[in-house]
């Protein structure tokens, strides 16, 4: 049959996708089969297999198909169809031809389309909810803001008159008083020290938070710090039976850090080891080289913290299920503070911890000689 009578025969057949490509003038005609399949997209884009340049390379015939198989076309590679298919080739021009049901080919191109304009939905509503999001999140930061400087002015005026408690207290338990008076003296001056302690706490957190950390570096001997830390502590430590000693193994002794936030960081992490500890056990503060870091470990032989709990570790206000040995307090901020200075020093801090065996809080700091 010649190649243009059976161009015009399938142009008209509902049960082919046909194409006509006219080779001289690169025009194309299709019928409503490949026109739903391809859309608007040139006939040498929408045919992916065979290859256009193999479709245009195929030698003529007049008398039969010059290619037989699976033929794959369609707008994109995600909506392309692989169908059973033939091509026709004279000199004048190509027919591709797909064996495919109109009806079921115009359903299918139907929900494509149903499907791209629901991804085009999504699209605009993630866009939309993305900028709903950006200004959450802009007024979340100009409340967190807004919180940080209340809580920094309530504690910074709540600090001056818990300081004159504090002080009043510290001079009446030298007094003549009777065990009643006593008592209730040394009840005022405990919960003052608790109360200055927690608004420390609170001025640092909150000026850490407002991006204020303010870390001076200047040069100091790490060895004096620790012993001086091990001088501070010695006495909450024989007051819980609990030996506390100290190993410097590293070679480097004087680099620059932050003298007085290093001294924060090593006593919340002393002070925490003995709080936890039961009596007669050890604290071990050893220091240590660790390439171009110093790493300074502080182990006990205290109550532990479950697996599970080890995340809350580092943040701020969080708390453990374990409890203090001698009825201390905690403010659940040491060491949301201790991560921030470490942080600020381009530190890196952790802890190994066996619940009944103890646990092992570290940090490294770099040597900056």
């Amino acid at each position: 049959m010649p190649t243009n009578l059976l161009a015009d025969i399938l142009m008209s057949s509902k049960s082919h996708c046909v194409a006509v490509y006219y080779i001289e003038s690169g025009k194309f005609k299709l019928n409503k089969g490949f026109s739903n399949l391809i859309g608007k997209t040139l006939l040498s884009e929408a045919v992916m297999n065979p290859k256009w340049d193999k479709v245009l390379s195929f030698p003529s015939s007049t008398e039969d198909y010059v290619f037989n198989g699976i033929i794959t076309a369609g707008v994109n590679e995600n909506s392309a169809q692989s169908l059973n298919g033939k091509i026709f080739k004279n000199e004048d021009f190509i027919v591709i031809s797909l064996e495919y049901q109109v009806d079921e080919l115009v359903s299918f191109t139907a929900k494509v389309s149903d499907f791209n304009r629901e991804i085009m939905n999504l699209q605009r509503d993630l866009i939309k909810e993305k900028k709903q999001l950006k200004q959450t999140l802009k007024k979340l930061k100009i409340a967190n803001e807004q919180k940080n400087e209340l809580l920094g002015i309530a504690a910074h005026d709540l600090r001056n008159p818990i300081g004159a408690i504090k002080s009043f207290s510290d001079l009446l338990l030298y007094d003549d008083l009777d065990v009643n008076q006593m008592e209730i003296i040394q009840m005022i001056n405990k919960s003052s020290d608790y109360m200055l302690y927690l608004i420390t706490n609170l001025l640092d957190m909150s000026a850490f938070e407002a991006g204020k950390l303010n870390i001076k570096m200047s040069e100091h001997s790490y060895n004096d710090v620790i012993k001086e830390i091990i001088s501070i502590n010695h006495h909450y430590a024989t007051s819980k039976d609990i030996t506390l000693n100290m190993q410097y193994l590293a070679t480097h002794d004087i680099f620059n850090f932050d003298n007085n936030k290093i001294m924060q960081v090593l006593n919340n992490l002393v002070g925490n080891a003995i709080k936890y500890s039961p009596p007669k056990t050890h604290v071990e503060v050893i220091v240590t080289d660790q390439g171009d870091f110093i790493k300074t470990e502080i182990k006990d032989q205290g109550v532990g913290i479950k697996e599970e709990e080890l995340s809350l570790l580092f943040k701020a206000f969080s708390r453990t299920s374990s409890t203090p040995t001698g009825d201390e307090t905690s403010t659940g901020l040491g060491l949301a503070i201790t991560k921030k200075i470490v942080d600020g020093h381009n530190g890196e801090v952790g802890v190994e911890s066996i619940v009944g065996v103890g646990s092992d809080f570290w940090f490294t700091i770099p040597i900056s000689i």
